[in-house]
């Protein structure tokens, strides 16, 4: 008889603490997608302020001139939304990496779905007075809207997670208003020169229209 006034307990505690258990599971579950379905209303989207910090010195491996040399160099091409932009890490203890998750609104080019949500890496700190970046382009910043010409993935970022680079290190990154009309990043720098040949303010429909992505 003791025998089964000690089991009975025992099984009711370890039915408890499964019940406990997968509650736990859920609310991270409902969480996680609370966080993942975020969307940037056009009203927050965030355009960079002008960077005039001379910013970090380096060559660039390739410089382009249209579109369409950055189109071929591409892995993927996205327009996506900024959700997060406060990770950082130092790769090979020298370069340090800005990290930032963007949610992708359409994809034109690539294996990538809306609403995944991928890690882009740039090189570079952020920094309140001007971003430390290559030749001053503003980095990523949480609410920006980015049509981001990428590089293939690698694991950088952390272990198993997969990161993104930008082809041409920033003249892959444009800029997104809420009007939808795109700007070359570094337009938002004293220092940075583009070579490619876009009007500054066209539309993401102009955009697709002319490069076949209708």
């Amino acid at each position: 008889m003791k025998t089964k006034r000690i089991a009975i307990p025992a099984c009711m505690i370890a039915i408890c603490l499964c019940i406990a258990f997968l509650c736990i599971i859920f609310t991270q579950q409902k969480l996680f997608d609370k966080e993942t379905n975020v969307s940037i209303s056009s009203a927050e989207i965030l355009l960079p302020e002008k960077n005039t910090q001379a910013g970090l010195e380096a060559s660039l491996s390739k410089s382009y001139n249209n579109i369409q040399d950055l189109k071929n160099d591409s892995y993927a091409i996205v327009l996506g939304d900024v959700l997060l932009s406060d990770k950082s890490i130092r790769y090979n203890d020298h370069v340090d990496l800005a990290i930032s998750d963007v949610k992708i609104i359409e994809c034109y080019s690539g294996n990538m779905n809306p609403g995944d949500i991928i890690s882009i890496e740039e090189t570079g700190v952020r920094d309140d007075q001007g971003d430390i970046s290559i030749d001053g382009v503003p980095l990523l910043k949480k609410n920006m809207r980015v049509l981001l010409f990428l590089t293939e993935p690698n694991n950088v970022v952390q272990g198993d997670q997969m990161g993104y680079g930008i082809v041409g290190v920033y003249q892959g990154k444009f800029f997104v208003d809420q009007n939808d009309q795109i700007y070359s990043s570094s337009l938002y720098s004293d220092h940075a020169v583009s070579l490619i040949q876009w009007n500054d303010g066209d539309s993401i429909e102009k955009f697709k229209k002319e490069f076949s992505f209708n």
